[in-house]
This record gives structure tokens, C-alpha cells and sequence, in this order.
């Protein structure tokens, strides 16, 4: 797997070296003359400009950059670096390690998906990326359960409505599983279910269990939303 890390300064160089503690040994990039003169490839000294270049000529399965501590503040009158670059560039595999990351020992693949989408492919690409680290990763599917009940008590009873909630609950784990199954050629794993709105208790619940690197897909229902809420690394994959 061809993997490229752009570094933009100095302290970029630690992140580098966790990947390497993988056995990970990407291509060094870089926008900074003074790492130019470490020997890392400068091709421009604007982030774009040198992801455009890298992505049309090397053609990267992977690109790792840097992932900012952003307040939560200034999210509301500008997006940080790493959203921009994910929104520019929607057909490429993107690894934004936080700038304090020192070890990957969880990973979690968020499943947040209209039912007719194909994930199958993304299942096992997020599969692929967790093993890069030699980590089984916990695929994670929340049910939102007050969605559907608001609109069940509408027309059913409360039992009635309970009833649905629980059919439908468990033929939304079925389907999920059947996915993976397919996708991973009936390899367990692990999945874990959770309940009420996936773009409020995943991003909890990935903070809350101390997950180092949270695995999404470009066409994840609301991924702008996960990429400002998610506190951990992000990968981002096809």
C-alpha cells in the first residue's frame, strides 16, 4: 500500500514515527523549506497545491496529515484545515492523526448509512485500514430509537409502537450483520449496538471509551457532522 504523510512543520515528525512503531513507513512530504532540508520532498509550500500534485501523479492509497485541537468556538464562524481538505478532496483516503497521538490500540468504524446504500466495500476497506495497525476494529451502529417511536405512537398504541421499535431494531442488526458478513467473508467481528441519534451517541461514545482512531466513509450520512464532533483521530476511506 503506497501511504503519504505531508508534514507541515517540525512537530509533525513525532506522528510519523507512530506510524512507524506499526511497521508504517510512509512517503514524507512537506510544505516547510526547513524539513525540505531534513530530506523530506517539497513540491509547494501550499497544502493544496501539494495534495493536488501528490494525489493526480502518485496516486497514494493513503494520505496522513495532521488533525488540529480546534475550539469548539471557532468552528461556528470557520471550518479547521483538515475538514476543508477532506470536503476538496471526497475521493481520496485520508488518515488525520490528532497532534498528541502516541499509541493506536482502538479503533472504531462508525456505521451511519441509508439502508439502500452498498457498504460492503467500506466495510472491508476499514477492515484493511485497521489491520495496517494489527487491530480488530469495533464496527459501531447506533438505533435511533426516538426517531421512529415519535412517529409509531402517532398511529399504534404504546405496546404496539414498543413491538415495531424492537422488530425493527432487530432487523436493522440483522441487516448490518449480514453486510459484514458479506463483505468479510463471514470473519466475526465485533459490533457493537448502541441506542438513540448516532451523530450525538457515536462521537460520545468513541470519547467515552478511549478510541484512538475513529474510521469513517466519504458518503456517511452527516459526515460533516462527525468530522467536527469526533475528538480523536479520523480516518476518512472509500
Amino acid at each position: 500500500m503506497k501511504i503519504v504523510f505531508v508534514a507541515e512543520s517540525e512537530k509533525d515528525l513525532k506522528l510519523i514515527q507512530v506510524l512507524e512503531k506499526y511497521g508504517i513507513e510512509p512517503e514524507v512530504y512537506t510544505i516547510s523549506d526547513e524539513l525540505k532540508e531534513k530530506g523530506f520532498k517539497l513540491v509547494s509550500h501550499d497544502i493544496i497545491e501539494t495534495l493536488e500534485k501528490i494525489i493526480s501523479e502518485e496516486n497514494p492509497q493513503l494520505v496522513v496529515l495532521h488533525k488540529e485541537k480546534v475550539d469548539p468556538f471557532k468552528l461556528i464562524v470557520s471550518k479547521p484545515e483538515y475538514i476543508k481538505i477532506a470536503e476538496k478532496f471526497s475521493k481520496t483516503n485520508f488518515l488525520f492523526l490528532n497532534d498528541d497521538a502516541e499509541d493506536i490500540r482502538k479503533i472504531g468504524v462508525v456505521l451511519d448509512f441509508k439502508e439502500s446504500d452498498n457498504i460492503e466495500d467500506f466495510l472491508k476497506s476499514a477492515y484493511d485500514f485497521s489491520m495496517l495497525f494489527k487491530i480488530e476494529p469495533e464496527y459501531i451502529f447506533s438505533f435511533y430509537e426516538e426517531y421512529y417511536e415519535l412517529a409509531l405512537l402517532k398511529t399504534h398504541t404504546e405496546d404496539e409502537a414498543k413491538q415495531i421499535l424492537n422488530n425493527m431494531r432487530e432487523e436493522k442488526i440483522e441487516l448490518i450483520k449480514g453486510k459484514l458478513a458479506k463483505a468479510l467473508d463471514g470473519k466475526p467481528v465485533i459490533l457493537k449496538v448502541l441506542s438513540g441519534d448516532p451523530k450525538k451517541r457515536i462521537p460520545l461514545y468513541l470519547h467515552e471509551n478511549n478510541f484512538d482512531i475513529a474510521v469513517l466513509s466519504h458518503s456517511t450520512d452527516g459526515l460533516l457532522h462527525y468530522l467536527e464532533n469526533i475528538e480523536i483521530s479520523i480516518a476518512i476511506i472509500q
